[in-house]
């Protein structure tokens, strides 16, 4: 790709001026083609073939050229010499302003009144020889022109816009050479655009148009922002790259070929199509397991980053003694994990893996996937995830050095909280996904991977509460080290389940039992040392479970706080996290205990009615989404207090994935929800469910609260509380 650039640069930043007879990009203004095909509306033109090659080819086309060769009004003897040495055959000729084209010459006029005249120059009357230009508005179809030439036996035109200024040249070969491809003939010397360098890099002249790139390439870059190479690099980067540059890296790498459409990269192929839209082939880049595997290691090098910059804050500040030793060993953990999860995506979970063959259409993304939550729920899982990291490799150089305990305490609580942010907003975002998705009015238990995020969600509520009463009153300093260990190895574990096989999934990554294997064992290098190493501190006198520490810490935190005689302070952070969880709890309760469903049998105009509702099926719809075909059924939902409600759940068939996906649809008052989801129409009947969902909102409003109170808990960076 560098090389690739470079040419790239190399084209884009080489124009300079030359002579005054040459028709360059700084003597001339340039703008988009607007020679556009018009389909299905043009009488014949030539043959059968060319007709319908120009009609099936409906796309706008750069077709004139700007850079011919062009003769200002200078003396006769160095018209005449330029026009001898100039490749082309039909040469406008200009005075005072290139805009002001007075003729053009056709070197065969030339040499025959040479030949008439014995090459005598003086003889030579250039006014006489000049035809008279055509001109032509730069919004001309392409099919007109091509009727136009051939009735005007004229081959050359000037295309001008709508204020007369010249925009460039077209000749009847510039519109073939577009049909068909580049005509080289014996006289023109054959350019060289594409240098292939192995089977999956290419050195492209910037200048070479995207059409035929993918001709030649059998690709599927899109022409639609621009129509060469480098204008479509341009336009991609909002700027001419540098000399050696790549443009892609890492995740933004897999990004982008996700957004390009490249289904030469197995990823891309199995996960997209051309027809879904551009923000859920973003999201697919991380759908698979290589993609998700790749953005979980990049979302670790940032948490990284950030671990280190705190450390480096909190040493610098203290006066510590063998502050490098205790930032080398947590640096040589960081790079110890990063190494391990490299070599798995490299070994393992190539991302970036080519076919052999180049598909037109990949296959498309699980309809129940293409959902906006799923599009940031994964990263907010993943950098959960990845922050028990910063908590776990403190808690290891505690082991290592005990000395420099308080400062690994502070980060230790930090990455406790910002943990337990990222995965309530991710827990949440899942359920509310599930919520609106599944079809049958859950919210939560109803998945095995969104189940297992609960596990170090749970376990990292334990650490962060635990950390505070260490550092507050040099309790349960064991625990707070163990939690640290055991909540980042629970998070490298939900990993291992999801990819396992071991469990059945929406969007589990069962692809490969040899990849849980690399994964297991991964996760015994990281567990079985801190492990020892926790154990060799004498820190364990006995069995100690998770399930013990989370109902001990439950039971006993104030108590523990009026043992040690403390005043109790308002601290909003723990007030709105624990009003939120409290919240949850209760509306959780009360919605599974008041909820209630209707199943719908009927016809358009059938009305069922239960105690609290009356439903009312009005209309059954067709339509088109942007890659699935729609089936809508309209519902009027009428309460105690007449209060009307409309509700379109409805069918999608995705036409890539040839699947069938229920799309419900729901409507949310502060007290309650009704929630339509459609099963199947028979004919002319309907069977629907309609759901009462009572205090749903409380449900996110609670979440809301919680991710409040964290992110307060986050800005006391330097409180003990």
């Amino acid at each position: 790709w560098s090389a690739f650039l470079s040419a790239t640069e190399t084209a884009i930043t080489a124009a300079a001026p030359g002579k005054i007879q040459k028709f360059t990009g700084k003597n001339i203004k340039h703008t988009r083609a607007t020679l556009k095909v018009l389909k299905n509306k043009e009488k014949v033109i030539g043959t059968e073939e060319v007709r319908g090659v120009i009609e099936h080819y409906h796309q706008e086309g750069n077709v004139y050229k700007a850079d011919r060769d062009m003769l200002e009004d200078l003396p006769k003897e160095e018209i005449i010499q330029s026009a001898l040495s100039c490749p082309h055959t039909r040469i406008p000729l200009w005075k005072d302003a290139q805009d002001n084209i007075i003729g053009v010459l056709h070197t065969r006029d030339l040499f025959r009144v040479l030949y008439e005249n014995n090459n005598d120059l003086q003889k030579v009357d250039i006014a006489n020889l000049i035809n008279k230009p055509w001109f032509i508005p730069d919004n001309a179809f392409v099919t007109h022109q091509l009727n136009a030439f051939r009735e005007k036996k004229n081959h050359f035109a000037c295309v001008v816009d709508e204020y007369g200024e010249l925009q460039g040249i077209i000749t009847l070969e510039d519109i073939l050479e577009e049909i068909v491809g580049p005509i080289i003939d014996e006289h023109d010397y054959p350019i060289n655009i594409i240098t292939k360098q192995s089977e999956t890099e290419f050195i492209i002249d910037g200048s070479a148009t995207i059409r035929d790139v993918n001709r030649e390439l059998n690709w599927n870059l899109s022409d639609k922002n621009a129509t060469t190479i480098a204008g479509l690099i341009i336009h991609t980067l909002k700027r001419i790259p540098n000399q050696g540059e790549s443009n892609r890296k890492m995740i933004s790498n897999i990004v982008y070929g996700f957004i390009i459409s490249d289904f030469s990269i197995q990823n891309v192929f199995l996960n997209s199509s051309t027809l879904k839209p551009l923000i859920f082939k973003i999201a697919a880049s991380w759908a698979s397991h290589e993609g998700s595997i790749l953005l979980w290691l990049c979302l670790f090098q940032i948490i990284g980053v950030v671990y280190i910059l705190f450390l480096n804050h909190y040493f610098s500040d203290s006066k510590l003694e063998n502050d490098d030793n205790d930032r080398k060993i947590s640096l040589i953990i960081l790079s110890l994990i990063q190494i391990m999860f490299g070599s798995f995506i490299y070994f393992t979970s190539n991302p970036f893996t080519r076919l052999s063959f180049h598909p037109v259409q990949g296959l498309g993304l699980n309809p129940m996937l293409q959902d906006l939550a799923l599009i940031i729920h994964p990263p907010m899982l993943y950098l959960g995830y990845v922050s028990y990291s910063g908590a776990f490799i403190s808690a290891c150089s505690i082991l290592f050095n005990s000395q420099n305990s308080y400062i690994h305490l502070k980060i230790i609580k930090i990455f406790a909280n910002l943990a337990i942010l990222f995965l309530t907003v991710g827990v949440a975002l899942g359920s509310w996904w599930a919520y609106r998705e599944l079809g049958w009015g859950g919210f939560w238990f109803f998945d095995p991977v969104e189940n297992i995020s609960l596990l170090p969600w749970l376990s990292g509520i334990v650490l962060y509460h635990s950390v505070k009463m260490t550092m507050r009153n040099n309790y349960m300093a064991n625990c707070t080290i163990y939690l640290s260990i055991i909540t980042f190895l629970i998070a490298i574990f939900s990993s291992f389940l999801v990819r396992s096989g071991l469990i059945a999934s929406i969007h589990s990554f069962a692809s490969s039992q040899k990849r849980a294997i690399y994964m297991l064992i991964i996760f015994a290098i990281i567990a079985i040392p801190s492990l020892l190493l926790f154990i060799s501190y004498g820190f364990i006198s006995g069995s100690v479970t998770l399930f013990s520490i989370f109902l001990i810490i439950s039971i006993c935190y104030l108590l523990l706080e009026k043992i040690c005689n403390r005043p109790r302070r308002i601290n909003v952070s723990m007030l709105l996290g624990h009003l939120g969880f409290g919240l949850l709890a209760l509306t959780i309760t009360l919605n599974s205990l008041l909820q209630s469903e209707i199943d719908f049998i009927g016809k358009i105009g059938d009305k069922i009615t239960n105690q609290d509702l009356e439903i009312t099926l009005r209309d059954i719809k067709v339509a088109t989404g942007p890659n699935y075909y729609r089936q809508i059924a309209e519902f009027w939902v009428q309460d105690k207090q007449n209060n009307l409600t409309i509700l379109k759940p409805e069918n999608r068939f995705y036409i890539i994935e040839k699947q069938l996906s229920q799309e419900s649809n729901l409507y949310s008052y502060l007290a309650y929800d009704l929630y339509a989801v459609l099963n199947k129409i028979d004919e002319e009947t309907i069977h629907a469910k309609i759901y009462y969902k009572p205090l749903m909102s409380f449900i996110w409003i609670s979440a809301m609260i919680m991710v409040g109170g964290f992110l307060i808990g986050l800005c006391r960076l330097n409180s003990d509380e």
